[in-house]
């Protein structure tokens, strides 16, 4: 069996890699690793197959080559060579004997890039779908107008500070309340981060109208992020509607599909907020004249309608009284006349008493041949009255008698 040399080794298998790859091919891999030489411009790639990493190779893009494919890469998909793309990349296989095996990269294929992406941002919704959740925020309505506000966002995020630059400090004096809650906006545990806010958030869910989800621009690479299914359910079951200010141009992601509203930018978040407090401004001012108006116009309708009272209880008490005099007069002269007759009646009665008055009257007895006996004052009635002893007196028409009695 012989026996080679490292170098002799080397320079065999480069000789083989020559024979086997005499030109240039296409390389499916991930970007696991990303590094720009910024004194040569060469840039240094670690290629994996993103499958657990089974397989890795050394990449490398030579300065011009690097410049023109990364102004060509950033035109076609909005974004650049990063750390953690998937690619298909035009390699040529070469081996140093010195440096061993490695990839020179000729070109790249965006659309295997573009395409990888819409295929996994499909997955997602696909997978919001048959959970049934995929609509769900869109379903709930905000309040109107919607004041108290969370803030999904980095602290440092220049998005949240022209969202609350324009929201605050909004022309109208509108008066709103944001209480921010930070999450991390990019980086491979960024939609766990943005879950963990919605978290906090349906926790105090009583103190808040609405969420916004802002961030204020980016790569497509760092945008990815809002395309995962993590920080997309977390939209999708937040018990508030989720208003999205991602600050992108391109495409929709899945966060914009599954949330309430989404906008371009945080200020479009802002100006949109404002529109809507606008909105319900008006509708209170006209709300309050339509209320001005009604209450004028049922004071008219009251008044109106007090007025025909009036005049009907004034002529209904005016039929009453009239009523009401007629049957005093109608009385009255009843009473007259029943008076009238008892009158008559008594004076009859009075005129009858009168002539037995003086039938009886003693002296017209007197004057019949009558006498009457006194005896100590007292008339007397019979004989057994009368003392024997005792003078009396006999009274006459025409005088008395003073006598004696005898047995």
């Amino acid at each position: 069996m012989p026996v080679y040399s490292l170098h002799d080794l080397n320079q065999h298998i480069r000789a083989t890699v020559e024979d086997t790859y005499p030109e240039a091919i296409w390389v499916r891999a991930e970007i696991a690793g990303f590094n720009l030489n910024t004194f040569s411009g060469h840039c240094y790639l670690e290629l994996s197959d993103g499958q657990g990493q089974q397989a890795k190779a050394k990449a490398m893009i030579w300065k011009k080559t690097y410049e023109v494919l990364q102004s060509k890469f950033r035109i076609q998909t909005g974004t650049q060579l990063e750390k953690g793309l998937r690619v298909q990349l035009l390699v040529k296989v070469e081996f140093n004997v010195q440096y061993g095996l490695s990839l020179v990269v000729w070109d790249i294929d965006a659309s295997y890039t573009m395409g990888d992406l819409a295929i996994r941002k499909a997955e997602v919704v696909n997978r919001l779908k048959k959970d049934g959740i995929v609509e769900q925020n869109k379903q709930i309505r905000p309040a109107f107008p919607s004041q108290r506000t969370a803030v999904i966002s980095s602290p440092t995020a220049a998005g949240l500070e022209d969202f609350q630059q324009h929201i605050l400090q909004n022309e109208y004096g509108f008066a709103f309340s944001l209480t921010l809650f930070p999450a991390q906006m990019q980086g491979k545990d960024a939609g766990v981060s943005i879950a963990s806010a919605f978290d906090e958030i349906r926790k105090q869910k009583a103190a808040f109208d609405l969420v916004v989800l802002i961030r204020g621009g980016g790569s497509s690479l760092d945008l990815q992020i809002f395309d995962e299914y993590e920080a997309a359910a977390a939209i999708c079951e937040c018990p508030l509607p989720v208003f999205t200010g991602i600050g992108h141009e391109r495409d929709e992601s899945v966060c914009d599909l599954v949330a309430h509203s989404h906008f371009k930018t945080p200020t479009a978040v802002a100006h949109h907020l404002i529109d809507l407090f606008l909105e319900a401004d008006s509708q209170v001012v006209d709300l309050v004249q339509t209320m001005a108006q009604n209450m004028s116009w049922m004071v008219r309708k009251q008044e109106q309608e007090f007025e025909n009272a009036s005049f009907r209880i004034y002529r209904k008490i005016g039929d009453h009284i009239q009523k009401e005099k007629q049957l005093f007069q109608s009385i009255l002269h009843q009473t007259i006349r029943v008076s009238s007759q008892q009158v008559y009646r008594n004076e009859t009665e009075l005129d009858s008493i009168e002539k037995h008055i003086r039938l009886v009257n003693p002296q017209n007895i007197l004057r019949l041949g009558y006498a009457r006996i006194f005896q100590d004052g007292n008339r007397k009635k019979s004989k057994s009255e009368i003392n024997e002893q005792v003078p009396v007196t006999i009274q006459f028409q025409d005088g008395t008698l003073l006598t004696k009695t005898k047995s």
